[in-house]
C-alpha cells in the first residue's frame, strides 16, 4: 500500500505541488503570524480537573495576561519622580479591564518587631514604601535607600542602581482579548505623554500588538 501511494505521489507530484502552492496563496490572506494562542484550553480540556484548579486561581490570583512598563531615569527617586509614578499608577488602576496594578507605589515594606518583655518573638510591620508625605527630596533619597535595601523589592521592581522601575498590569482574561488594543492605547496615552524630563517607557509583556 505505502508503495503504491509513494508511486502515486511521485508520478503526479508536479500537479500535488502547485496544488498545495495554489492553496496556500488562496489561504494566505487569512493566516495570523503575529498572534499565537497559547491558553491552557488549547492543551486541557476544560472539563478536566486540572482546568477547574486552574480557573479558582486565576479568578483569585490573576491570570497570564499581563503589561509590563519599564520605566527609566537618572531620577527616578526625586519628588517629581515619585509623583508622577503614583499618579500613574492610580490611573492606569482605573482602566477598564485591568484587575491589578504593582509597582513601587503599591508595594510594602515588612520590618520584624522587636519582642517585648516575657515574649518569644515580636511581630510585624506592614507600611507602603511611598507614603503621602513625599513632597522633598529627602523623603524621596529615603525611599530609594528603602527600596534598594529591601531584597524583596531591589532586582524585581527596581533595578539594583535605582535607575528603572517597573510597573506590572495584570488584566481581566475574560474581557481584555475583545478589547486589549483601546486599552493598550489607553495606558500609553497616559504614561507616554506625562513622562517627566529624562524619563523613558519600555512596553513588553504577554498582550500580542505591545509596542
Amino acid at each position: 500500500m505505502s508503495a503504491w501511494v509513494a508511486e502515486v505521489a511521485f508520478r503526479f507530484r508536479y500537479p500535488l505541488c502547485a496544488g498545495i502552492l495554489a492553496g496556500f496563496v488562496l489561504l494566505l490572506p487569512i493566516v495570523n503570524f503575529t498572534e499565537i494562542d497559547n491558553d491552557i484550553s488549547m492543551w486541557i480540556s476544560k472539563d478536566e480537573p486540572v482546568y477547574q484548579t486552574y480557573e479558582r486561581f486565576r479568578q483569585e490570583f490573576g491570570g497570564q495576561r499581563t503589561l509590563m512598563i519599564a520605566l527609566t531615569s537618572d531620577r527616578l527617586f526625586t519628588a517629581e519622580g515619585l509623583a508622577f509614578l503614583r499618579q500613574v499608577t492610580e490611573d492606569i488602576r482605573r482602566v477598564d479591564t485591568v484587575q491589578r496594578v504593582q509597582s513601587l507605589s503599591t508595594a510594602n515594606i515588612i520590618r520584624s518587631l522587636p519582642a517585648e518583655s516575657g515574649e518569644e518573638a515580636g511581630g510585624i510591620e506592614v507600611q507602603p514604601l511611598l507614603d503621602h508625605r513625599l513632597h522633598d527630596e529627602q523623603a524621596a533619597h529615603r525611599a530609594r535607600q528603602t527600596a534598594l535595601d529591601d531584597p524583596l523589592l531591589r532586582g524585581d521592581l527596581v533595578s539594583d542602581d535605582g535607575t528603572v522601575t517597573l510597573i506590572v498590569v495584570s488584566f481581566d482574561e475574560d474581557r481584555i482579548d475583545a478589547v486589549r488594543a483601546g486599552v493598550i492605547e489607553a495606558i500609553h496615552q497616559l504614561v507616554d505623554p506625562r513622562l517627566p524630563d529624562g524619563m523613558t517607557a519600555y512596553y513588553n509583556g504577554s498582550l500580542g500588538g505591545v509596542r
